[in-house]
């Protein structure tokens, strides 16, 4: 299980430096950005922009979905404190149990959540003088972005729960690993604004991954096969997350 463990950060790693190799701003041959507010840099390249609508539903949703961490990690740890967590470890093959049946409910919350941000993009933003979110066609795609940024937060929240000592630990741990991985991924900021550091190391926030995902799909007019490094990342992410939780709470009978 140890060689499992260092074989996904290797896999990480991998994947953090094929993330480095595409930067986050997306470039168009002029023909095709009609659609979209452009800065042209030269005769040949053009750097397209989101609009306010396209850069906002996506990126504070996302922002959203990873705030399932504290409320997660919180009742794990509230059971280790009652004892309940130790009381079910003790039923033999418990241990994925417990993390999958935290996971399938706080992960169902997190596409309720996304689906209401979507409608308001829809509906309400626009009553109040935006363009209207326009998927393109891709409303599967957005979703199944939005599942694995779920996975991730989730398998966050799961880790949290069970690595940490106590509520104060878990709360301050997990709003500062999401204001500073929002920062970094373009969610406050975007990326392409950022100076040629701070963009590179852009690419080790998970909530950067899911936002290029999802420019990714409204602006290149992109498929899921464009998509894949982000959403491998990802699932990554949360299978190394999930796999030292299941490690730990074997120490915790």
């Amino acid at each position: 299980m140890f060689q499992w463990g260092i074989f996904l950060i290797q896999l990480f790693r991998a994947a953090c430096q094929v993330l480095a190799q595409k930067p986050f701003a997306l470039h168009f041959p002029a023909d095709e950005t009609s659609l979209f507010q452009a800065v042209q840099l030269n005769a040949k390249d053009i750097v397209v922009t989101p609009t306010s609508i396209q850069h906002n539903v996506p990126a504070w949703s996302l922002f959203g979905i990873f705030f399932i961490i504290l409320p997660l990690s919180g009742v794990i740890l509230q059971e280790r404190d009652q004892g309940v967590f130790t009381r079910l470890l003790l039923v033999p093959g418990q241990q994925f149990g417990l993390l999958f049946g935290r996971l399938f409910a706080y992960l169902s919350l997190n596409i309720v959540q996304f689906s209401l941000m979507l409608l308001i993009g829809f509906f309400i933003l626009p009553l109040l003088g935006t363009d209207v979110l326009q998927l393109n066609g891709k409303g599967l795609s957005f979703f199944v972005v939005a599942l694995c940024s779920g996975l991730t937060a989730c398998g966050f929240g799961l880790l949290l729960g069970v690595v940490a000592k106590s509520q104060q630990q878990a709360t301050l741990t997990a709003a500062v690993a999401i204001v500073i991985s929002a920062a970094l991924g373009g969610i406050m900021v975007p990326v392409y604004m950022m100076p040629s550091v701070m963009q590179s190391l852009s690419v080790v926030s998970p909530l950067g991954w899911g936002l290029e995902a999802f420019q990714i799909l409204l602006l290149r007019g992109g498929t899921l096969h464009d998509i894949l490094p982000q959403l491998f990342a990802m699932l990554l992410c949360f299978a190394l997350c999930v796999l030292v939780s299941w490690r730990q709470l074997r120490y915790l009978k």
